[in-house]
């Protein structure tokens, strides 16, 4: 993971904590954050850990937006993280990947 902050009408509507995942294998043009692209260039973090720490604020807004580097690279801990998230949360996500290519 890259970060954590909160944003307000940026990466979705109203106030939204947003998780920055590092790693991005895409190498998109024009790229608006390469230093994303390096999966080394974050800190591990346990999902039971990153959980703990973005809940409280979540409660508070009620929405999440993933963001990168691309999220989908780490598809597998992503889920993991969302299956431990209520289901009243609104999710966003935002990919490289066209729709069909997930």
């Amino acid at each position: 993971m890259h970060h954590i902050g909160v944003a307000e009408q940026v990466l979705g509507p109203g106030k939204r904590v947003v998780v920055w995942l590092s790693g991005c294998p895409n190498n998109c043009p024009g790229c608006i954050e390469p230093e994303f692209r390096h999966l080394l260039n974050g800190q591990p973090y346990s999902l039971l850990y990153l959980f703990e720490l973005i809940k409280p604020i979540l409660d508070q807004v009620g929405s999440i937006t993933f963001s990168g580097g691309e999220p989908l690279f780490q598809y597998q801990a992503l889920l993991k993280l969302l299956r431990l998230m209520d289901h009243s949360y609104e999710v966003m996500l935002f990919s490289g990947f066209e729709l069909h290519e997930i």
